[in-house]
């Protein structure tokens, strides 16, 4: 008998009759009882292939049944090259497929189906209605070819059956032929329960057909065969699924195990599947089927290079989702071809390289004699998987399989062994998948290795490679698996996670989780099995302590046996650290930026301060000085798979949760030590000097400044502190700078109420490091007056400028200037157009006169003494200003700088104030368009151009569009700052929209809630007594007016 992986083929038997016909096709049959799992089996030999049948237990039929002998038969013989599901079945002729009792068909793949469909269909009474419930695997490539191969035997020569059938019947009269072979009318019902012997009582009901030619007996069909769990007995269901599905013919247990094994399934026709039934056909159908399957086994290779796939071993998922596309790159390379083909699955880890690489074994398994799943994480698990294989190839006059034991367990040797066995000319089309080749090969790591040592070298076969080395991919072609789709995501949470869900709630998640497969299936197994809701999961996920962390990333999924994607990482990041540890404190740096838009040029200013360079060189080494090595470190990274990108216009970037988990496992620790360092890089890394590119840059650090601060600002405790920075922060003039030019960015951005915070913050550190008076302490005395400028809050921009205007210190003259024309912004903002006139005027022949008439100060005067002539009325002095403006200023920075921008926006709002809205409306269009393209959709400045659009439409009557953009607007200002609600700009477009529904919809009620949010919000900014406050009181009051009530005018709109 030999051991249970000596056998590559299983055979299944329903009934007695089909099992005694198996057993008497063997050309020899050996004694044994087999394993103990529930089976009985008969063990044997047909041809040069050793076969083990098993049989269905008595009078339990059936696709349930025959699934669990099938399930057994697999887990007792692992090696098993297919199953073969032989016996009798009802058959469905038709005009065009002559079958008749005694005929044999096949199941054959068709280009809808695998040569097997389940069907269910209700009583087995005449005229039920069916219902098809699926599509099943095809049979393996090496069977279609021999059945291929056969058919055309069969033509040119005729088969063998009917001599195999007789010798059989020289056994047992069971398998003789009978005489009689009668097809009724699908019409005619047999009456009774017992079954039909005589069909011939009434010729009428018989459908007449032409005898087959002379010696012809016995005819091989190959098609489609219908399977159920119950038997047919009708012959209209059989008729109208013989012609929509083309099925050859019934039976009942061959759906059940074509999923489980890749299965043949052969049927000998006993009956027509009609209430006609009896069982004089079934001894000898079930001698055709068994006499058909010996003549194929004849013609099939032998099991010499035959080791099939087994999922013993591999981290099967119970679902996998999506990847179709990368699955056919797959085919394509690795499908047998005449010459190796080698290819290599890069990704970070917890991407779902494995799962990919288990699918397309799963799909692709009939198309290889042999696949080798090796365990690729260390030399040792390499040897050990390679030696287990050693077991499963077949023996033969090359191969011995107790090799194991005459090496002595030398698994180097027993490598060498097996890869010469793959090297035989003959042995052509296998696959090894060498998974998790993690380590890269150094001479120290006795764990390491070189992967090609173990590849076999012959010209041969298919190599498969998924790694997080990203080099590797110089080996074959190769594929960087990125992450996948929202709608895939969805699908994979959903298998995890059963339970009703919030829609929102799970967009939020699966932002957080970005596509990464390991980290969605972990967070669904751990909603699944802690009880708790989505929006708990979040808060946990979102809390920035690492054993809160570790918990939720705790959970082992059987796909990902001993791994999770935290372990995945810390392996690759001490790899990084053995090679080159300031590559890896570049990625703990990095923790602290935002996780895209990393380059070179983001540390080029913080190096210009010898304070601050020392420490990064202490850090970094000279990454951050050095272009090369910079882009070598990154090269470095990136080669495990840590980073994306390239040092291009849109720099390096991170996976967020592998960003994520950088911080919490390494940076954390480092928190006041690299917290302050990223501050300041950040923070002087703001340019401040107007040039063409200055908006751009400002918009891509942001970013990185929003995540910095996040990472090094100390929680905020439940009792209400506020947040602080470490204190080592402020213990320098440089950390104190750093946070007032994050403040300047912050308000540029739209952020006021961050930068406000910021700014207090550098005031403590400059009053404390520099004094009260100093000119560096006054400058942030003079930035919270500009937020509160920018806020309308005038009292108290007045209080902080004072403090300026009566400080003892000198201050330098620049200084002086920008202070006297924020003062004249305030006078303007106030209405004071006197005294604002007479400032400007001041300040701008001053900045002529040291800087020039083409200067960015000279220009930014000359733009607000013109915002003095429109609000004068003094429209040609305003336009001739604005026009000298936008000259200069397009030709020093450029027609889409943000300060070219402001201009075309001011002259939308003077052509606003003129009536003429054709020119308002194309002004406002430019300024819009440009900013959205240069600092994005939702900066202030962009949803500013957005509302004067909006009100120029509202003006020409255009009223659908005006609403559109105000929406889009206060939905903008809603999501940029937290205090919308006392937020000028925010206010304004309440504002505008309420007048617009009161006054034009006759929506009275929500616009009056619009204006009253937008009262009650400048009521604190700029007091009930303000003009705007008294325009809006005014508004309310008329609210139920009619439509041709004037609208009010507010201070930002004209």
């Amino acid at each position: 008998m030999g051991t249970a992986q000596d056998y590559k083929i299983g055979w299944i038997c329903a009934l007695e009759i089909e099992y005694a016909a198996a057993c008497d096709v063997l050309d020899e049959q050996y004694e044994s009882n087999g394993p103990a799992d529930g089976n009985l089996y008969t063990f044997g030999r047909i041809h040069d292939h050793k076969i083990v049948i098993a049989c269905l237990p008595k009078g339990r039929y059936g696709i349930t049944s025959a699934a669990i002998v099938a399930e057994r038969l697999r887990s007792s013989f692992s090696n098993l090259w297919f199953c073969l599901m032989v016996g009798i079945a009802g058959g469905a002729p038709t005009a065009v497929q002559d079958i008749r009792l005694g005929d044999v068909v096949v199941s054959s793949p068709g280009p809808r189906h695998g040569g097997v469909i389940q069907y269910d269909f209700g009583k087995t009474i005449q005229n039920q209605d069916f219902e098809q419930t699926g599509h099943l695997a095809p049979p393996p490539e090496i069977l279609l070819n021999a059945m291929a191969h056969l058919n055309t035997q069969h033509k040119k020569r005729g088969h063998r059956i009917k001599d195999t059938v007789d010798k059989m019947t020289e056994n047992g009269a069971e398998y003789r032929r009978p005489s009689s072979d009668n097809l009724c009318l699908s019409s005619y019902v047999h009456s009774g329960d017992c079954d039909c012997q005589d069909s011939t009582t009434n010729g009428s009901h018989l459908v007449r057909r032409q005898p087959r030619a002379a010696g012809v007996e016995t005819l091989v069909h190959y098609g489609l065969i219908a399977s159920a769990n119950s038997l047919l007995k009708d012959a209209t269901v059989r008729d109208a699924l013989a012609q929509k599905y083309q099925v050859l013919c019934f039976e009942m247990e061959g759906a059940s195990i074509m999923n489980i094994l890749p299965s043949l399934v052969v049927r000998g026709i006993c009956d027509y599947s009609d209430t006609h039934k009896n069982k004089n056909w079934q001894g000898y159908a079930a001698g055709t089927a068994a006499a058909y399957v010996k003549e194929l086994l004849e013609v099939v290779p032998g099991s010499r290079f035959v080791v099939p796939f087994s999922l013993d071993g591999t981290p099967v998922a119970k679902k996998f989702i999506g990847r179709p596309e990368q699955i056919l790159k797959l085919s394509k390379v690795l499908l047998p071809q005449e010459q190796r083909q080698l290819f290599v699955l890069s990704g970070l880890g917890g991407i779902g390289k494995t799962q990919l690489a288990v699918e397309f074994c799963r799909l692709c398994s009939s198309k290889f004699t042999a696949i080798l799943w090796l365990d690729g994480s260390s030399k040792d698990t390499l040897n050990q998987s390679i030696a287990h294989y050693a077991h499963r190839i077949p023996a033969d006059e090359t191969w011995d399989p107790n090799i194991v034991k005459h090496l002595d367990n030398n698994l180097d040797a027993i490598a060498r062994a097996v890869i010469r066995w793959l090297e035989q000319k003959e042995n052509k089309n296998w696959l090894v998948v060498f998974d998790n080749v993690d380590r890269e090969h150094v001479a120290l790591d006795p764990l390491s290795y070189d992967i090609q040592h173990f590849m076999p070298q012959a010209d041969h076969g298919s190599v498969l490679i998924t790694t997080r080395l990203i080099q590797l991919g110089q080996l074959g072609e190769l594929l960087e698996l990125e992450k996948v789709d929202i709608a895939t995501a969805k699908e994979l949470l959903n298998s995890w996670y059963t339970k009703p869900y919030g829609e929102e709630e799970a967009n939020r998640l699966l932002e957080h989780l970005d596509g990464l497969p390991l980290a969605i299936a972990q967070a669904g197994a751990f909603l699944l099995e802690s009880g708790i809701d989505m929006s708990t999961y979040i808060r946990l996920y979102e809390d920035r302590r690492e054993e809160v962390a570790e918990s939720l990333q705790g959970l082992e999924l059987h796909e990902y046996p001993n791994r999770s994607a935290w372990t995945t990482w810390l392996i690759s990041y001490e790899a990084v650290h053995s090679r080159d540890k300031h590559a890896a404190h570049l990625l703990v740096f990095w923790s602290f930026l935002a996780r895209s838009n990393v380059w070179f040029g983001l540390f080029e200013k913080a190096l210009r301060n010898d304070a601050v360079a020392a420490r990064l060189k202490s850090w970094l080494g000279s990454i951050p000085s050095q272009e090369i090595v910079f882009i070598k470190a990154m090269r470095l990274l990136r080669s495990y798979c840590l980073t994306e990108g390239s040092q291009t216009a849109e720099g390096y970037s991170m996976h967020p949760v592998l960003h994520r988990w950088t911080y919490l496992k390494k940076g954390l620790s480092h928190k006041a030590e690299i917290g302050t360092l990223a501050l300041e890089v950040v923070g002087l890394a703001v340019s401040w000097k107007e040039e063409r590119q200055t908006p751009l840059l400002r918009s891509r650090i942001f970013p990185h400044a929003q995540t910095c601060l996040k990472r090094t600002l100390a929680n905020a405790t439940k009792d209400g502190r506020e947040e602080t920075l470490p204190e080592q922060t402020l213990k320098e003039e440089t950390g104190i700078r750093a946070i007032h030019s994050l403040g300047i960015l912050f308000c540029n951005q739209g952020k006021l109420q961050e930068g406000e915070k910021l700014f207090q913050m550098a005031l403590t550190g400059y009053e404390r490091f520099c004094g009260a008076d100093d000119e560096s302490t006054l400058r942030v005395v003079a930035s919270m007056a500009n937020v509160y400028t920018w806020q309308e809050r005038f009292d108290k921009a007045n209080q902080f400028l004072s403090r300026v205007l009566h400080s003892k210190t000198n201050i330098s003259i620049k200084f002086s200037l920008q202070v006297s024309s924020l003062l004249s912004v305030i006078y303007m903002r106030q209405g004071n157009l006197q005294k604002a006139e007479q400032t400007q005027k001041t300040l701008l022949h001053t900045y002529e006169a040291i800087y020039g008439p083409k200067a960015p100060f000279t220009l930014t005067s000359a733009n607000n003494l013109a915002g003095v002539y429109k609000q004068q009325c003094r429209f040609v002095e305003a336009e001739e200003m604005y026009d000298r403006v936008l000259r200069d200023r397009e030709e020093a920075f450029g027609p889409l700088h943000s300060w070219t921008l402001e201009t075309v926006y001011n002259i939308g709002q003077l052509r606003l104030a003129q009536e003429k809205y054709k020119e308002a409306e194309h002004q406002y269009l430019r300024a819009y368009q440009g900013y959205e393209k240069v600092v994005g959709p939702d900066h202030p400045s962009t949803l500013f151009a957005l509302i004067g659009l909006g009100y120029v439409y509202h003006k020409q009557g255009r009223l659908a569009e005006a609403e559109n953009l105000y929406l889009n607007a206060l939905k903008g200002y809603e999501l940029l700052d937290p205090m919308v609600e006392t937020y000028p700009p925010a206010l304004t477009t309440m504002f505008c929209l309420g007048q617009l529904y009161i006054f034009k919809f006759g929506k009275v009620e929500e616009g009056k809630a619009l204006l009253k949010r937008a009262l009650a919000g400048y009521n604190i900014t700029v007091g009930e007594s303000s003009k705007v406050c008294i325009s809006m009181r005014g508004t309310l009051d008329n609210s139920e007016g009619n439509d041709n009530t004037a609208l009010a005018e507010t201070s930002h709109i004209e």
